[in-house]
């Protein structure tokens, strides 16, 4: 979870944050349970079919010292059948393009998830691909701001069932 940052940084800002600083090998303890529970979240075992699936990139300017790199979440946000929100998935990526996107909905598929009643996206011509090649049989909702959609959408819903 915080590859690439130090246990002297780590414990630098647990300090400010709970006035305690902890000792390295306890940061490197939380680093590893962090870890462990990420990845067992990743990994965990999807419902079947759902009623909506959002797709959107989260586009991150991530700061290396002097330097600035893109950075792009491929995110997968999803309603089931009793209108409850889950994340499904995300994928850190350079680029927003086809195999990106395919590999995150081949994850989808693998571990379960293969039946979308709708799917809102964007028009990324990659996602679009992807889409195209993974689940050409669900039908898909276009959208300029997946927000905006989410948010209209989830109000049809009714508020017992979310």
């Amino acid at each position: 979870m915080s590859r690439g940052v130090s246990t002297h940084k780590v414990g630098e800002v647990a300090e400010k944050l709970m006035g305690v600083g902890p000792s390295a090998s306890a940061v490197s303890r939380l680093n590893q349970t962090l870890t462990e529970q990420f990845e067992a979240w990743r990994r965990r075992p999807l419902l079947a079919h759902y009623r909506i699936l959002y797709l959107d990139g989260i586009h991150f300017t991530v700061r290396h010292g002097s330097q600035t790199d893109s950075t792009i979440i491929l995110t997968a946000l999803a309603v089931d059948l009793e209108g409850n929100k889950d994340v499904l998935a995300l994928r850190a990526c350079a680029e927003e393009d086809k195999d990106g996107w395919s590999c995150l909905l081949q994850d989808l598929r693998t571990r379960g998830a293969t039946q979308m009643d709708l799917m809102v996206t964007d028009g990324h011509d990659g996602l679009l691909a992807a889409v195209s090649a993974l689940f050409s049989a669900t039908p898909r909702h276009a959208v300029w701001c997946i927000n905006s959609a989410m948010c209209s959408m989830l109000s049809l819903i009714g508020n017992a069932k979310r």
